[in-house]
């Protein structure tokens, strides 16, 4: 009789234990994890954490690793501070390499490669603000790492520029009911006096994360149609702001509105380039033409 219960003990903590994680393997060989407990707890205001998700392609062709699925971590009590972190992800490193997307919930998050212990890794990326810990996965993974790291344990990191696709079919609202078109976004409405205490306005907003204020490169809204009748697109139109001086912690922009064409712009022979039509400089001058306008209207004619 004690063997009986004894064996159903050892049989129920196995099927709790069961319950709380669980490994799935498909006829494929896929690995399906459920409720993956991930050790550790992110810093405490003090340091980035990065969650290391697999080994990023660093020179070498390489086996399958990948993670898709959900990862969430908690914080919350009568004592704590109310944080929780959730991101999907869709990441791989196979043959010669690595590629993935990102979406995230509630804060940002983004993907980095960066240094670890010698090998090269594709992480998340966790703010520095109150600690998570709980951390758990669940979706598909092979030759997953699922290690917190800390900034300072880790060396180069670089934002991981993804050129995945994440596509919606259908018509998406943001912060509304009904879309009326493709994409709607709605608000509250952004004040036209907007001053010191609104670095971002209560719209849509175009972010170009260059690394310090720069006078060719910023934020752009492109316009693109068909160049044929085969649906070859190319942007055709553009909304361009860059900085409107070289002053660093200065918040002047210039905006510059034009058309795609044949010309020669930079004098090295005609290509497709955008045009610099209209521009509205730092000081609110305006010029037709010209990308530094002297005065509030400026007309620039070329003929021939």
């Amino acid at each position: 009789m004690n063997k009986v219960i004894l064996t159903l003990a050892c049989l129920f903590a196995i099927l709790s234990a069961n319950a709380q994680s669980q490994v799935i393997t498909n006829s494929h060989g896929r690995r399906y994890l459920v409720n993956k407990e991930i050790e550790g707890v992110s810093s405490e205001s003090t340091d980035v954490t990065y969650l290391l998700l697999h080994k990023a392609y660093n020179g070498t062709l390489m086996d399958d690793h990948y993670v898709m699925g959900k990862i969430s971590g908690l914080r919350g009590a009568t004592w704590a501070w109310n944080r929780k972190w959730t991101v999907e992800v869709n990441t791989a490193t196979a043959y010669g390499n690595t590629r993935g997307s990102l979406i995230s919930y509630n804060e940002a998050s983004s993907l980095v490669t960066l240094a670890y212990n010698g090998e090269r890794y594709l992480a998340a990326s966790i703010s520095k603000t109150s600690s998570l810990s709980a951390f758990s996965f669940t979706g598909y993974a092979q030759n997953e790492a699922f290690l917190l790291v800390t900034g300072a344990q880790v060396s180069n990191v670089e934002q991981f520029n993804s050129s995945e696709e994440l596509v919606f079919h259908g018509r998406m609202t943001v912060k509304g009911q009904s879309p009326a078109g493709s994409l709607m976004v709605t608000g509250p409405g952004a004040d036209i006096n907007a001053a010191n205490a609104n670095q971002l306005s209560n719209g849509l907003v175009v972010m170009a994360e260059t690394p310090s204020r720069h006078a060719t490169m910023g934020a752009q809204l492109e316009f693109a149609i068909p160049s044929d009748g085969v649906g070859n697109f190319w942007g055709q139109g553009r909304i361009i702001t860059i900085a409107g001086n070289s002053s660093q912690s200065n918040a002047s922009g210039k905006m510059v509105l034009g058309t795609r064409r044949v010309f020669d712009k930079q004098g090295t022979g005609v290509q497709w380039y955008y045009g610099d039509d209209i521009v509205i400089d730092a000081v609110g001058n305006v010029g037709i033409g010209t990308l530094n306008p002297q005065a509030r209207r400026r007309i620039i004619i070329r003929l021939g």
